[in-house]
């Protein structure tokens, strides 16, 4: 097959300008060793694919694979053809990982649609998280019928008063792995086979390849993700009740272990979450609802933009932790656009003073989509996230600190929403999440960079997701007809606010009844719409 190669003088230079230095490094470490391949992500221009909204995981699946697939055709045909080895393909970011010669990766870089090569580089859990199991700590947090974080929420009163519990929602974990053999745990994770202890469609570790692990079974490879997963789908075994949506099903990607994992492992998570196989490769179970990630890498990484994307495409909520006392701001894949970043707050609503969050520049991006605004905030809300209770591994308790303890806050959270309304977008169930949270002025008009839209509300949450009718309508200039975007649509009872969209439209969800709404936008005199809803409309 002939390779698509730019031509002219600038060749060696312009492939050169596509490999990562690091790559680089080792590129010229293995040249002066004589000792031939390097391993690389090669990463090529996005296809042609773009999923509509509304589609489902699996039509997403088949589009990006199907486009993946034809684009990824001329790398892999050159490695083979060096008889170097292509270590794994990836759909929902176009990249193949290689393990090349250094002739190799240069002409690859060559190659039109190569955008870059790259190091199968490190994301972990956040830093700074470390475990109190001390009987103290234990003994102090079990002090209540339900963690300090779960009433701060509501999530108690959700389960006593909606007996709302998560139930029929699935939530992916990517993290160290779970211990499903948790008391508080047990029962919990999905499978397509109960009597396969490998738990298929519900459980799947990877190696730093993004390769399924053949064999392996439901572990924590640390405490991390055994403590979110208690957070998210917890019970309350130890007397107090650790779980924000006790009744979800959880699916565990072991994709970090030891807090420590690859770029390639955490894709092959992401992938996981959306269209579930067992370790042997066969499809099994169903896609996550929400996948939440307590993990990532400092700074912008780019290569993280495409795969939240995709997710959100795909009809699953994205909920990602911002990281802790980052150094650059904010950590990916939480500072993406698209993803659903979450702060931590303490037990009087300060938000942590390890809590990242920050105005993101667009240009933060080597390459950021055309349609992203030139800025935004993260985190976008924020979650309890000190002196959180929960699972460890073995059956054992501890308290931790982290935006990792906060984001299964706002995953179970939406969990009950999902039970509650199971037809609810993500982009309707953040702003129901957004637009309920709770905030005072301590960190000035919100959005802002410490709280985002504010503390989260589940019970007033999932209240306003449980509601069948409402408005919906379309804001336009009285004089010229032509839609208004940037109207606040607010009630005049509780202040819940929503903003028309860029062709005039909002949609507020009500009780039936009459409502007074308030219309007010810059320049224009404000104004009161009184609205008569009926039941389911």
């Amino acid at each position: 097959m002939a390779q698509d190669t730019p031509s002219g003088p600038s060749v060696p230079a312009a492939a050169r300008a596509k490999i990562d230095p690091a790559v680089l490094k080792r590129m010229d470490v293995a040249e002066a060793r004589g000792d031939g391949r390097v391993e690389a992500a090669v990463v090529l221009r996005q296809g042609a694919a773009s999923p509509a909204p509304g589609d489902s995981a699996a039509e997403v699946r088949r589009e990006l694979t199907r486009d993946t697939e034809t684009g990824q055709a001329p790398v892999v045909d050159l490695v083979e053809a060096r008889g170097d080895r292509v270590l794994n393909t990836f759909w929902l970011k176009n990249m193949v990982l290689v393990s090349a010669s250094p002739d190799t990766l240069r002409e690859l870089a060559a190659l039109a649609p190569v955008e870059r090569v790259i190091p199968n580089f490190t994301l972990k859990a956040p830093p700074g998280e470390a475990v109190d199991k001390s009987a103290d700590a234990v003994a102090r947090a079990t002090a209540q019928q339900t963690t300090w974080g779960l009433a701060k929420i509501g999530a108690d009163k959700v389960h006593s008063d909606q007996k709302i519990t998560g139930e029929g929602v699935r939530v992916a974990v990517l993290d160290t792995g779970i211990d499903a053999a948790h008391p508080d745990l047990a029962g919990k994770l999905a499978t397509a086979d109960p009597s396969d202890p490998a738990h298929p469609g519900g459980w799947i570790e990877f190696d730093a390849d993004g390769k399924p692990v053949p064999g392996s079974v439901p572990h924590d490879s640390s405490y991390h993700g055994t403590h979110v997963a208690g957070t998210i789908a917890g019970g309350d075994t130890s007397g107090t009740q650790i779980g924000t949506a006790p009744d979800a099903e959880l699916m565990g990607g072991l994709v970090i272990p030891g807090g420590n994992g690859s770029l390639a492992q955490v894709i092959a998570g992401m992938q996981w979450a959306i269209a579930p196989y067992a370790a042997d490769g066969t499809p099994a179970g169903e896609p996550a609802d929400v996948v939440s990630m307590s993990l990532g890498s400092d700074g912008y990484a780019d290569e993280l933009v495409e795969p939240a994307r995709n997710i959100l495409r795909a009809g699953i909520f994205p909920s990602f932790a911002i990281g802790n006392a980052c150094l650059q701001g904010s950590a990916s894949p939480g500072n993406v656009y698209e993803s659903v970043s979450v702060g931590a707050t303490d037990a009087d609503d300060n938000v942590a003073d390890f809590s990242c969050g920050e105005v993101v520049n667009k240009t933060n991006w080597s390459a950021p989509p055309a349609e992203w605004p030139d800025t935004y905030v993260v985190p976008d809300v924020s979650a309890p996230g000190v002196d959180i209770l929960s699972a460890l591994p073995d059956g054992g308790y501890g308290t931790l600190d982290g935006t990792s303890m906060a984001t299964p806050h706002v995953s179970g959270t939406v969990a009950l929403m999902l039970q509650a309304q199971p037809d609810l977008t993500v982009d309707e169930a953040l702003s129901i999440l957004t637009g309920t949270s709770q905030s005072d002025d301590r960190y000035g008009e919100r959005p802002n960079p410490r709280y985002g839209y504010g503390r989260i509300d589940a019970y007033a949450a999932v209240r306003e997701a449980s509601l069948r009718s409402g408005v919906r309508g379309t804001v336009t200039d009285e004089r010229s007809g032509k839609p208004l975007a940037g109207v606040t649509v607010a009630r005049t009872d509780t202040g819940r606010a929503v903003t028309t969209d860029a062709a005039g439209r909002f949609s507020i969800r009500l009780a039936p009844g009459t409502h007074d709404l308030a219309l007010s936008r810059f320049g224009y005199v404000d104004t009161v719409t009184r609205q008569r809803v009926r039941a389911d409309r």
